[in-house]
């Protein structure tokens, strides 16, 4: 189930806790949480364990990737275009 890594003969495990699937992601496990608890979410179901012990397939998380949604080429985050829209209106304002 574990895969060895050819380049350093490490042991990449197959599942992996909120900690490991944030790290892969390169997210904080709070935004891990939120992405999960999303009701469009692409973040896999996770593996049950035990009652409290939920891991996640590394091959589910690295084939959701592929499925996460893209930004349009030359998209602007919506956060930056609300501040631009907020900054021309004071500037606006104060005219």
């Amino acid at each position: 189930m574990n895969a060895v890594s050819r380049k350093s003969g490490e042991v990449v495990p197959a599942l992996l806790s909120d900690d490991g699937a944030a790290a892969l992601y390169s997210i904080s496990v709070r935004k891990f949480h939120e992405l999960r608890a999303a009701e469009d979410s692409f973040v896999p179901r996770p593996i049950k364990l035990g009652p409290r012990l939920l891991r996640w397939s590394r091959e589910e998380l690295l084939a959701a990737v592929a499925a996460m949604p893209r930004a349009e080429p030359g998209a602007e985050p919506v956060h930056l275009k609300q501040a631009k829209r907020r900054a021309s209106q004071s500037v606006t304002e104060v005219r």
